[in-house]
């Protein structure tokens, strides 16, 4: 049986009176990668931000575990598990590469074996990391700084990992590292990851399963086999 970790359950949310998500339903697992498809402007961001806390929930619920996280704050949710990497990654470019990290681990740093061994961890993952901490994060290339923004999200201890465009500004070679590392981390950390992205390639390579959405709702479900049909994924793209 499937160790279900967050439900979304008929999710309506949106921005100054008009509505995005329309009754928005899905179900993530433990150690589970979830795709998240669809045309822009359908409702994936606004259904990270809803997860976050950053935009209120209207109407439906929001369960991570047994907890109901409906209306709870964005620092609460942080602190319950919910890990957030936006869209342009937004590391702090005039800092260094171990002080974006520290300030990822701001829900942590009172454990301070646990901290230690999970930066530990991280950087393991990324291990161009451990060679750049001295310098300035906003000299780095694109898929370096992306691959920080990861870290930062991960040395927070979540339990769910949200992704917006992670392949975006990055060459592709590195889009093959970081799909194969996300890989690695659900399996070994047990974190589950939404991974909202346009590129075909890293969700074949990265998820489970895909969920396609359009006007504000999950529409279909994609498993693996499935997803190996290029032709089909892209379609779904067009709706």
């Amino acid at each position: 049986m499937k160790d279900i970790l967050l439900q979304i359950d008929n999710v309506t949310s949106g921005y100054d009176g008009g509505l995005v998500l329309n009754g928005t339903s899905l179900q993530l697992n433990t150690a589970e990668i979830l795709g998240l498809i669809g045309r822009n402007g359908v409702g994936k961001t606004t259904l990270m931000r809803s997860l976050i806390g950053t935009i209120p929930i209207r109407q439906g619920k929001i369960l991570l575990g047994e907890t109901e996280i409906t209306h709870t704050s964005p620092q609460r949710r942080a602190r319950l598990g919910i890990g957030y990497v936006p869209q342009g990654r937004e590391i702090f470019s005039g800092l260094t590469v171990a002080e974006n990290l520290q300030v990822g681990m701001q829900f942590v740093r009172e454990h301070r074996e646990l901290a230690q061994d999970l930066l530990e961890r991280v950087l393991n993952y990324f291990p161009i990391l451990r060679q750049r901490l001295k310098q300035k994060a906003g000299t780095m290339s694109g898929g370096e700084q992306q691959q920080l923004a990861i870290a930062r999200a991960l040395v927070g201890s979540p339990k769910v990992l949200l992704l917006d465009e992670p392949s975006e500004g990055v060459q592709p070679s590195i889009v093959t590292i970081i799909a194969d590392t996300l890989v690695r981390i659900a399996q070994e950390l047990r974190v589950a990851v939404i991974l909202v992205e346009q590129d075909i390639a890293m969700i074949q390579r990265a998820a489970h399963r895909c969920c396609v959405m359009d006007k504000g709702r999950v529409i279909d479900t994609l498993d693996q086999r499935q997803l190996s049909d290029d032709d089909g994924i892209r379609r779904h793209l067009m709706l």
